[in-house]
């Protein structure tokens, strides 16, 4: 309240006398930062002092905002027309296809008044390119980001878009590349206008480009030193059974980017319209808008491509294999990550079946990790079923303990999985992992991501993980949770990576 009164009353010359008479030579204090590395020079107090001198005799002109007065989109190229509209009753939804084969999906809420969210996507994505493009590919889209589109910058862009709410993401994974993005129902247009540039005019700035990844380097530079990247590389490199595909974050890579290779590789991810879908979900009305996209996605480039992603036969390796492994480390800690892996069918029944595993696994290691043998925080449980590359599924524990009793954790973590192949979990934790996950369910039912995400999943998976969820929820049994537990533990696929203090 006494700000509010106050901030009024302050004038700006008065902020600027303020500002003299704190920024002196006399009240000035300077740390430098640095590695504790070998033939690391750090800067003399002779040279700090010597710049500080120089920047205080430096005539400074004053910082003068540009704001561009030019609209993003000065034209369009061409228009295209809605030339089919199907009706999703299940969703609630309605589809368009434009006459450039972009498919446009609404789903209009009224959970939140100012949200508006866009996901967009097309399969391909890296998995298209040779190893030895894959630095440049994977760091493509942070650059376009980065770089901004048409004739603006990023700083440009950030300025326009002052007071509005909106943002636009261009996203490419390993499967696909698209767009994840939001804006308030008044924004929907600029959102608009920003996915047109982002796919039409991405914009090279090798100035931005050598700044971000000059930063990029010094981090990766001292980041071998970082036991804890060591232990990210060592899972995601023994996950992928020492797939060349699969190359983990360092300076070596980072030196094989070539910015022309990564603009190349966007521009020709983006060159064609006709295979995306646009999901829009949020307190928008598809009429209401329908000339604006029209213009902007409908004006898209179109070469009738037909294109999905590529197996570049990525797999996680058969059988039980470990890597232990010590490091130098200033907690004197033991950190586990052991993953189950195999082949499963990509189905709505399949997904709650071990999602309910997850569950009750999570129950079982809070007691008897955490709250029992007290030997750590909490054992992260995650698990997942995909379609791409193959039909899979992956249950992965981590967590952290003390040395001396990291073989102990580890045989609970497989005993309770022996447990629940065995016996299937206890009706009192299924009854709590179904509660659950009803519960998250109908929480979900008022979230435009969840609807967004829903959507996605029925085009580019071909399943609805909607319409049968609760009855599928509802008809969990202890034998049926047994079952599914036994089919996917018994396949075997075991990956330990242990991590434990140099003595």
């Amino acid at each position: 309240m006494f700000a509010a009164r106050v901030l009024p009353s302050i004038s700006i010359d008065e902020i600027n006398a303020y500002a003299k008479s704190m920024i002196t030579e006399q009240n000035l204090v300077i740390t430098i930062n640095g590695p504790k590395k070998d033939g690391i020079k750090l800067p003399t107090v002779e040279e700090v002092s010597a710049a500080i001198k120089d920047v205080y005799t430096e005539k400074l002109e004053a910082y003068v905002d540009k704001i561009s007065n030019k609209p993003l989109v000065e034209n369009v190229a061409s228009v295209g027309k809605v030339s089919t509209v199907k009706e999703d009753k299940d969703f609630g939804a309605v589809e368009w296809i434009l006459s450039n084969g972009a498919k446009v999906v609404f789903k209009k809420t009224d959970f939140k008044e100012d949200e508006v969210q866009l996901s967009a996507f097309s399969k391909g994505g890296i998995s298209l390119v040779d190893v030895k493009t894959i630095p440049s590919a994977s760091f493509a889209s942070q650059l376009v980001a980065n770089g901004g589109v048409g004739e603006f910058s990023s700083t440009d862009l950030e300025k326009m878009l002052a007071g509005k709410m909106v943002g636009v993401q261009p996203m490419i994974t390993e499967a696909s590349e698209g767009f994840m993005g939001g804006s308030s129902p008044k924004d929907f247009e600029t959102m608009l206008q920003l996915v047109y540039l982002y796919f039409t005019q991405p914009r090279e700035d090798e100035q931005t480009y050598n700044s971000y990844m000059e930063r990029m380097k010094a981090y990766y530079a001292n980041a071998s030193a970082d036991p804890r990247m060591s232990f990210r590389d060592s899972v995601s490199v023994m996950m992928a059974n020492h797939n060349p595909r699969v190359i983990p974050m360092s300076l070596d890579y980072l030196n094989k980017i070539n910015y022309r290779q990564s603009l190349d590789f966007y521009k020709n991810r983006f060159a064609d319209a006709s295979d995306f879908t646009f999901v829009f979900v949020g307190n928008i009305n598809p009429d209401d808008v329908k000339g604006l996209v029209e213009k902007y996605i409908g004006g898209l480039p179109n070469i009738k491509r037909v294109e999905t992603a590529k197996d570049n036969n990525v797999r996680p390796p058969k059988g039980k294999v470990q890597n232990y492994f010590k490091k130098p480390l200033k907690d004197p800690k033991a950190t586990i990550n052991i993953a189950y892996t195999g082949n499963l069918d990509y189905t709505l029944e399949n997904k709650v079946l071990v999602d309910a595993i997850k569950s009750v696994l999570n129950s079982r290691y809070i007691e008897e990790i955490r709250e029992k043998e007290g030997a750590t925080y909490g054992v992260g449980v995650r698990t997942y079923v995909r379609n791409f590359p193959y039909p899979s599924f992956g249950a992965v524990f981590n967590f952290d303990t003390d040395p001396a009793r990291k073989d102990r954790m580890i045989e609970i973590i497989h005993n309770e999985i022996k447990n629940i192949m065995t016996q299937g979990p206890s009706e009192e934790n299924l009854v709590k992992a179904k509660e659950f996950m009803l519960k998250q369910f109908d929480q979900n039912q008022r979230e435009n991501g969840y609807w967004s995400n829903a959507i996605r999943e029925k085009y580019e998976n071909g399943i609805d993980i909607n319409s049968k969820y609760k009855e599928l929820v509802n008809a969990l049994s202890v034998e049926k949770v047994k079952a599914m537990a036994e089919k996917i533990f018994s396949q075997g696929n075991i990956v330990e990576v242990v991590m434990s203090p140099a003595e």
